[in-house]
């Protein structure tokens, strides 16, 4: 069975591919219009060793929110539609607590992420709030 998905996502603010590939070991195709958000999304086709193909028009002369959180969407469903039956699969998850009380929550499920409360707000172009 190939383990694979393609995900067309289409609002007002933004028209998003995703193509992924569980198996193959492909160079990541990633074009957001955000290029921060374009090298994290890299750095998990690469570290996961699949193929994961990301284009997105997007409203990023307004804000890169809309980008973000549609691409987020629909990454884990083109991933939760390649993984399919799930045999074999096993979720789990790490949450920490640190001294000044603020969280990071490592989740690995489908739409993985990493949610950072010890950032800060801006990283170039980029808007984490």
């Amino acid at each position: 069975m190939k383990r694979t998905a393609q995900i067309t996502r289409n609002t007002y603010e933004t028209n998003i591919q995703v193509f992924v590939d569980l198996d193959a070991k492909a160079a990541a195709n990633i074009n957001t219009g955000i290029g921060f958000l374009d090298h994290m999304i890299e750095q998990i086709a690469r570290h996961a060793q699949i193929e994961l193909n990301v284009t997105c028009d997007g409203d990023t002369h307004i804000d890169d929110h809309h980008s973000t959180e549609d691409i987020g969407i629909t990454i884990g469903q083109a991933l939760a539609q390649a993984v399919g039956d799930k045999k074999g699969i096993y979720r789990y998850g790490h949450a920490y607590r640190f001294p000044n009380r603020e969280n990071w929550y490592f989740r690995y499920r489908t739409g993985a992420g990493i949610f950072p409360g010890l950032c800060q707000s801006r990283h170039g172009n980029y808007s984490y709030g």
